[in-house]
């Protein structure tokens, strides 16, 4: 029993100074990811507020590219995060819009995104080489659009994410990541239909992501 016990006790002090090592290397650290991304928004219509729908090419559709975002560990479990990405958009055309006094309205032309993120992010296992993790925070898109007679216009919303680190004996490593922005894209077609004439689309994508990590 004795002999069982002292075994016991090595074992646990023998791994402390390992799992206080990698607490020590992820407590205030620093970690930069850059990853490509794929963006599904969740809907791609619209709805004119006269109730009138929108046929054509969706604004912002299924799009490639790319993610960045620096994370700062509070301590071995909590992180903050700031992260910017950028979606090119691709060309689209309104089109066939009845509404009165207007028969169809044509314009052309792309919308980019570029989704700006503030996050709060738990660290369920810092501790390994996979070390996944979950976040939330509040995100606020920014548009670039191309077309001549609309202008648009996004709001702030929750944003929530998944995803995991994967770590090699250095301080580079492997990053997925998954996150669902909350997303309003306001069209205003004042310059055309007149005063007060807009839609509203919920786009609300999700966002997959892989590529490196980086930490100091």
């Amino acid at each position: 029993m004795q002999l069982r016990y002292w075994l016991t006790i090595s074992l646990l002090l023998g791994s402390l100074p390992w799992r206080l090592a990698y607490a020590d290397d992820d407590y205030g650290n620093w970690i930069v990811r850059a990853s490509a991304a794929g963006l599904l928004p969740s809907s791609k219509t619209e709805t004119i507020s006269d109730g009138v729908p929108r046929v054509g090419t969706p604004f912002i559709g299924d799009g490639v590219g790319g993610t960045m975002d620096i994370s700062y560990f509070l301590f071995d479990h909590l992180a903050l995060v700031g992260s910017a990405g950028y979606f090119p958009g691709q060309n689209g055309t309104l089109s066939g819009v009845t509404f009165t006094g207007v028969s169809t309205l044509e314009d052309s032309g792309s919308v980019s995104v570029f989704p700006v993120a503030a996050l709060v992010q738990y660290n369920m296992a810092p501790y390994g080489e996979i070390r996944p993790y979950v976040g939330a925070g509040i995100v606020y898109p920014l548009v670039d659009a191309s077309y001549k007679e609309l202008s648009f216009s996004t709001s702030a919303g929750p944003a929530l994410q998944v995803g995991f680190d994967w770590w090699g004996p250095s301080n580079w490593g492997f990053n997925t990541d998954i996150r669902y922005y909350q997303m309003k894209l306001t069209t205003d077609y004042s310059k055309i239909l007149g005063p007060g004439v807009n839609s509203t689309v919920n786009v609300n994508p999700v966002i997959l992501s892989m590529g490196v990590a980086y930490r100091f």
